[in-house]
């Protein structure tokens, strides 16, 4: 049975379930793991990441995985990652058919924990037993679970909550910006540059800052980017372009190997070239803003500033670079000139586009 008592810390509830390990199966109870006596709670932070927080952060919306469910095989027990919509976590580099994620440790007691797929780092790693004192141990590596990591000893008790988180706040539609409207409309393809570098992928995942002769070569992974938008949030995507002008894919991407830029969870983190989100929630999405010489460009995972290969609390002005111009107004100005308008000349209706004058049947006038 349930315990009656609820709790509140930060808005966030809980209740500890009074439930045996076989009845959290049998039920299919969503819970967190929680340290007894504390706040603190285990919870997957971002990508494969176990984090060890209070109630909060661990139960945030904006989280990985913020629960559980535990499942039988023989002896021992397995714990099924959620994410925060309730449904499977999964990740590009899990080793399931389906990319599900599981609660896993690294064959060395005192080596980290992680949210990836079963035994995926060797034998019985991702297999757990629970004891009645409320201490979880490892059957790869003999470790006892200490959150992030294994321990020799029991250091840590745990016990099942279940959890209601606090309401998500609601993003709202944010306008495009009107300069960069003509390149998310015509999908052009542009570098990006700051003092006189350009930021490329070198090879594979990697980002580089060089030339513009070496971030443009044949010989480079991705030489240019498009820029796709959604206005919930007002997020800006970098999609990575080849030198063929194909967008640029790569196995360890995760969904459909497609490639942005993005960046780590921590602004001490670097830049990469990967799956949308690969290493963190909103890891691949960016605030774009209009200051004097171009725009600063914000992650929205970290908050920090693109610097080129990684992020930092100071902004770092950018400049779009076009193929044949050097400014992105030329885009607008090409679209206006192409733009059809009537009037009359010589007492007679025509169309005008561009240099040119059509009558209405669509011949041109001389």
């Amino acid at each position: 049975m349930m315990c009656l008592c609820a709790f509140n810390a930060m808005a966030a509830e809980f209740t500890i379930l009074d439930k045996t390990p076989d009845q959290l199966v049998e039920d299919g109870t969503v819970f967190l793991l929680k340290v007894k006596g504390e706040d603190k709670y285990l919870y997957g932070s971002t990508a494969q990441n176990t984090a060890l927080d209070e109630l909060a952060k661990a139960s945030s919306l904006d989280n990985a995985v913020n629960g559980f469910k535990l499942e039988k095989e023989g002896d021992y027990y397995v714990f099924r990652a959620l994410a925060p919509d309730g449904s499977n976590y999964t990740h590009g580099w899990s080793n399931m058919a389906d990319k599900t994620c599981f609660l896993n440790s690294q064959p060395a007691i005192g080596s980290v924990t992680f949210l990836l797929g079963k035994e995926q780092d060797g034998a019985n790693l991702s297999n757990w037993t629970i004891a009645e004192d409320g201490s979880i141990r490892n059957v790869g590596n003999n470790g006892y679970l200490a959150g992030t990591t294994t321990t020799e000893e029991a250091t840590m008790k745990w016990e099942f909550a279940s959890v209601k988180p606090d309401p998500k706040a609601e993003e709202q539609e944010v306008e495009i910006l009107a300069s960069l409207k003509p390149l998310v409309e015509n999908g052009t393809v542009f570098t990006l540059k700051t003092g006189d570098q350009y930021l490329y992928g070198s090879k594979a995942q990697e980002c580089a800052l060089g030339t513009y002769e070496e971030a443009t070569a044949a010989s480079a992974a991705v030489t240019g980017w498009k820029l796709e938008y959604q206005a919930l949030g007002g997020r800006y995507i970098f999609r990575a372009i080849t030198p063929a002008g194909e967008n640029y894919t790569h196995d360890w991407a995760s969904g459909d190997k497609t490639c942005f830029l993005n960046t780590q969870p921590a602004l001490t983190g670097v830049t990469f070239i990967l799956g949308k989100d690969q290493d963190a929630k909103d890891g691949s999405s960016w605030i774009v803003a209009e200051v004097e010489g171009g725009y600063t460009i914000q992650n929205m995972a970290n908050k920090g500033y693109l610097t080129g290969l990684g992020v930092s609390e100071e902004p770092v002005v950018w400049q779009i670079v076009l193929p044949t111009t050097t400014s992105i107004n030329a885009v607008a100005a090409e679209k206006a000139e192409k733009k059809a308008v009537k009037a009359l000349v010589n007492g007679q209706l025509v169309i005008v586009k561009g240099n040119d004058k059509f009558n209405v049947a669509g011949q041109l006038v001389k």
